[in-house]
């Protein structure tokens, strides 16, 4: 398992997660869990095939050492089941 991918899959599961870090190691992990997140191809294949839109949002407090990452729906399309 990739160093980053538990904190990936913890976001798919409960749509959120809040890690505690040094202020200085904040860009490198938010880039590293973008990075998780695009080489998900099933995770992607599935969205795709349920024609869902996601995005990732993330936030920062260097203060407090927190990165906070939520899964937000942007858009649910029509699937032949609600028809």
């Amino acid at each position: 398992m990739r160093q980053y991918q538990p904190i990936w899959e913890e976001i798919k599961k409960k749509k959120m997660a809040t890690i505690v870090a040094p202020a200085f190691s904040h860009k490198k992990i938010i880039q590293a869990v973008m990075k998780e997140r695009c080489e998900d191809l099933a995770f992607r294949n599935l969205l795709r095939k349920k024609n869902i839109v996601m995005r990732l949002e993330k936030e920062a407090d260097a203060e407090k050492g927190l990165i906070e990452f939520r899964l937000v729906v942007l858009y649910r399309g029509t699937q032949i089941e609600d028809l």
